[in-house]
């Protein structure tokens, strides 16, 4: 039965990578995998015990709850209240890894699969949309337009290909023969799945948000893999082919009229970014010290109105609601950021590493996009947490 339930999960959670469903079929599966965890520990009568590192899972629940406290007492709506960054409970999920001892390098390739499936998925919907080719329903996505005047599919769970993207962009440069999981080992199959990607990530959202992220971890492993030749005054030829690709990309993305995307992320007279800033000010002006609790919603400004304690700030608006724990969030980030970065520097199992580093993509994303607690993408942070646990243990 022990072993059910651990694949019973594990599909359950490829489903979940690899989807873009309504947030509360996530919900529900969490709530599967919840009710088959009790029964997994009743059959065994044992619990893993917590460890150090552990206490970082652990602290983004206790941060959760004591929003809800605060909430409550504040008098906060309930329904708001509960609904308000409920993704958090899903870093439950960390947990259940742990104590099913699930091999992380089937996670990993989890997560590579999903970014690939979701690529593909948000790839021919675009496609059929510009060559007029129809195809099944759930392939067509939904067709909007972007601020910066693009047409576009706006995918909240793709952030999850920022793995792909990172790995097959690293692959390309170095071509590491010891991970060969999707032919990454190969250049031919490292371009192709870099381009579906890349197409996906920064043609197809044609966000702001995405393309940040994108960005970002190109960067991010630029600077891992170059500044630590530098200090060992020793340059790959890699750096070449950068250099050459970095240039493509440019070329292309300008080509295709969607380098607007990139001068204008921040501009104040984007049609987005406009009512950003405007929010930006009440929320700011209502910060407290304690935070006002989940469910609070800023006196003069309402964003959404079925979600009014919701706004796209999404840092700013996890200040306003934990306050001064809201740090404690803050911290994690950064120390799991900084933990891989450091692996990647120093060279110590770099693919893997360089995948999970990837996959903190979407908190770049989150700066204007409210995902960063969407069920799934926790759920992805979770997986990125247990390959850390399980990095320091192998140490």
């Amino acid at each position: 039965m022990q072993i059910l339930i651990r694949k019973i999960t594990l599909i359950g959670v490829l489903i979940c990578l690899s989807t873009n469903l309504s947030t509360g079929v996530y919900y529900a599966f969490f709530a599967v995998f919840v009710g088959l965890f009790v029964v997994y520990v009743f059959s065994r009568m044992k619990l893993v015990k917590l460890q150090k590192v552990d206490l970082i899972a652990l602290s983004f629940i206790l941060v959760w709850i004591y929003g809800i406290i605060i909430g409550l007492i504040r008098g906060n709506e309930k329904q708001y209240i509960f609904a308000n960054f409920a993704g958090l409970v899903c870093y439950f999920m960390y947990f259940i890894f742990v104590n099913y001892k699930i091999d992380k390098n089937r996670l990993i390739k989890f997560v590579l699969l999903a970014g690939l499936l979701l690529s593909l998925l948000s790839s021919i919907g675009m496609l059929s949309y510009q060559t007029g080719i129809r195809v099944p329903p759930f392939l067509s996505g939904n067709i909007t337009f972007s601020s910066t005047g693009q047409v576009r599919i706006y995918t909240a769970t793709l952030p999850v290909a920022f793995s792909l993207l990172g790995v097959s962009f690293y692959q390309i440069l170095y071509s590491n023969k010891d991970f060969s999981f999707l032919n990454l080992h190969k250049k031919k199959y490292a371009y192709l799945l870099f381009i579906i990607s890349f197409f996906s990530i920064f043609i197809v959202t044609a966000s702001k948000g995405f393309t940040l992220g994108g960005v970002s971890i190109i960067f991010i492993i630029f600077l891992f893999s170059y500044g630590s030749q530098i200090t060992r005054k020793k340059i790959h030829i890699s750096f070449v082919l950068f250099i050459i690709l970095l240039l493509f990309g440019i070329i292309t993305f300008n080509q295709l009229g969607y380098f607007n995307i990139l001068t204008e992320m921040f501009s104040t007279e984007d049609i987005a970014n406009i009512a950003r800033y405007t929010q930006l000010d009440y929320i700011i002006d209502d910060i407290t010290f304690w935070g006002n609790g989940l469910g609070s919603i800023v006196p003069g400004f309402i964003s959404n109105r079925e979600s009014p304690y919701g706004y796209e700030l999404i840092y700013f608006n996890i200040i306003h609601k934990f306050g001064i724990f809201s740090i404690i969030l803050f911290f994690n980030w950064i120390y799991m950021f900084i933990y891989l970065f450091r692996k990647c520097w120093n060279n110590k199992n770099t693919v893997n590493n360089v995948i999970m580093l990837s996959s903190l993509g979407y908190l770049f994303t989150s700066i204007g996009n409210p995902i960063v607690f969407h069920p799934s993408l926790v759920m992805l942070n979770a997986i990125t947490l247990y390959h850390i646990k399980i990095e320091k243990l192998n140490e």
